[in-house]
């Protein structure tokens, strides 16, 4: 078996990265991290040949089922890891995104319409605070123990983002105490202690929106305001994680050591963001066949798959089908172009911190995939043609450890609508048992025409069989992190990526309809449930309207536990 080992020339690995063989021509065994490949190729494409190409007929297909084990020995299976951070503090300990916690909710206050309208904002007489006392507006209020997650805001008008108001300001109590006291824009500046960049975003950076992921976590009570915005029209949507149990809650002071939830979020698209390496990672290439499949990993015992690579030609993406099974159960299976957020021909893929495809085409994927009993990862092909083999690279990782055991099992639904039913919203997400809905790809677009109407829409999450949606949002583009169709300053959408939201890619097809492709990512503000959920995307600003739909949720789940 041909053994890759840490090559420190590379430099040190952050998280313990995975390497790909390198077969050069006097058949030694190269070992080299995938994005070191992708320098030097542009090195060789600059006329500066200081590598050996890999010739892709060295390998055949191969099946393997024992991990590759890296930097001499790793540790076996250890016990499993003890959660005590708070459940949206995922950056101490990624493996603990899969954890399902019991009891807790995810809740959103938004500037929703309450009824059938299309104005999901506060204005001057259409009030959307919860209530006002005096000059103060109240966007959200919530008893303890909890945390705020995540704070989204825009404003403009004539169908372009503006400037966040000045004279407009937040307020922030937490446990009785005026936590944060500031004007919008310098909340949302990046430049005010704790919130500061990459952990808050304004509009320049989030194409219409100004977000704010810096966690506010109160053991008693929490109440955000807004002063002086009675007659301003604003859009906001505030998200909180309310905990069934208050131990590891500390009331926000604005002291709190941020530092490991900054470097996450400001790492490279496509770097390893897991930390303890390095681990036990299956690696090699194979040719795919029409008609075939190959099993390139397989595992058994109780660990986590956290890291998926591959190297396929790009034009091949929907023609390869990944399907990941985790104790006996398919929990993925659909083509690399959907798992991984590629958009239509020409589109730019998804770039986020977990999961899309670097500048060089490598796809990967860092989300924790724990499993208890077997895992298996497969590739393979349909009977369409063209002829020929497909060359496949791949390096599967593991974590080495057993996953805590109110860890869901991961998986991404696919849903597809070539047409939405008037009335009828488009259906992401529909589980039953426990869950935690983790991520979102969605390219939507115009059945006809090139208005952008499908973007009106909300997102609605109803959760353990409720009467009315938990969550429910203010449009589609603000979901996804943006404002007012993602126009800054100009008309025409303009595409970002971060490393937790983004619009890759929006396009006017040849039969005259517009595409907008969009992911998120929720790492601290991913919606729970006990029993069962449902998430619907509204089909524009009332429903009506007649969109295309391509979506991939990523989710955990696993079964529902018997009442008492």
């Amino acid at each position: 078996m041909i053994r890759c080992s840490h090559d420190e020339s590379i430099g040190p690995a952050r998280a313990g990265p995975f390497f790909l063989p390198r077969v050069g021509e006097n058949g030694t065994v190269n070992c080299i991290h995938p994005l070191v490949a992708g320098q030097r190729r542009r090195r060789r494409q600059a006329g500066d040949d200081r590598e050996t190409v890999l010739r892709r007929g060295s390998w055949g297909i191969r099946t393997l089922s024992a991990a590759l084990l890296l930097a001499g020995s790793v540790a076996a299976a250890a016990d499993e890891p003890t959660a005590a951070a708070p459940a949206w503090e995922v950056w101490r300990d990624l493996a603990t995104l899969a954890v399902i916690p019991f009891g807790d909710r995810v809740v959103m206050s938004s500037s929703r319409c309450p009824e059938d309208c299309a104005f999901d904002r506060h204005s001057a007489g259409d009030s959307r605070f919860l209530r006002s006392d005096g000059d103060e507006g109240v966007l959200f209020e919530a008893e303890g123990p909890g945390a705020i997650t995540r704070i989204w805001m825009t404003q403009g008008d004539d169908g372009i983002s503006h400037p966040l108001d000045p004279d407009v300001w937040i307020r922030i109590v937490v446990d009785g105490e005026v936590v944060v006291q500031l004007p919008l824009p310098d909340f949302f500046s990046g430049e005010v202690p704790p919130f500061v960049q990459p952990l808050v975003e304004h509009r320049l950076i989030s194409s219409g929106g100004n977000v704010s992921y810096v966690p506010i976590p109160y053991a008693e009570s929490c109440v955000v305001s807004l002063l002086g915005a009675e007659n301003a029209k604003i859009w906001f949507q505030i998200t909180a994680h309310q905990s069934a149990g208050g131990e590891g809650v500390a009331a926000f002071t604005g002291d709190e050591d941020l530092s490991g939830w900054q470097e996450l979020l400001a790492a490279q698209p496509g770097a390893d963001p897991w930390t303890g390496g390095p681990f036990p990672t299956t690696a090699g290439s194979i040719g795919l066949k029409r008609g075939t499949r190959a099993v390139v990993a397989a595992f058994s015992g109780r660990d986590a798959i956290n890291g998926i690579l591959l190297r396929v030609p790009p034009d091949r993406w929907g023609d390869v089908e990944l399907r990941l099974r985790f104790d006996g159960e398919v929990r993925v299976a659909m083509p690399l172009a959907d798992f991984f957020g590629a958009g239509g021909t020409g589109a730019e893929p998804v770039r986020s911190l977990l999961v899309g495809a670097t500048e060089d085409d490598d796809l990967y994927a860092y989300f924790p995939m724990p499993f208890f009993e077997t895992a298996v990862v497969e590739l393979s092909r349909g009977k369409t043609k063209p002829r020929g083999k497909i060359p496949v690279e791949f390096a599967i990782r593991r974590l080495s450890r057993a996953p805590h055991p109110d860890s869901g099992l991961f998986g991404a639904s696919r849903r597809v609508a070539e047409t939405t039913t008037p009335g009828r919203s488009h259906r992401v997400l529909e589980v039953a048992g426990r869950g935690k809905w983790i991520g979102l790809f969605a390219e939507l677009g115009s059945h006809s025409g090139d208005s952008r109407d499908y973007l009106e829409g909300d997102e609605l999450v109803v959760v353990d069989g409720g009467p009315e949606p938990l969550l429910q949002g203010t449009g589609v583009e603000d979901f996804f992190g943006g404002g007012f169709y993602f126009q800054v300053e100009r008309p025409g959408p303009v595409p970002f990526a971060r490393a937790l939201h983004g619009m890759t890619d929006d396009r006017l097809r040849p039969d005259g309809t517009v595409t907008t492709s969009m992911y998120r990512l929720m790492l601290s503000d991913a919606p729970t449930w006990s029993s069962g959920v449902a998430v619907d995307l509204e089909c524009g600003p009332v429903n009506q309207t007649p969109i295309r739909a391509r979506t991939i949720a990523y989710y955990y789940s696993s079964p529902a536990v018997p009442a008492d």
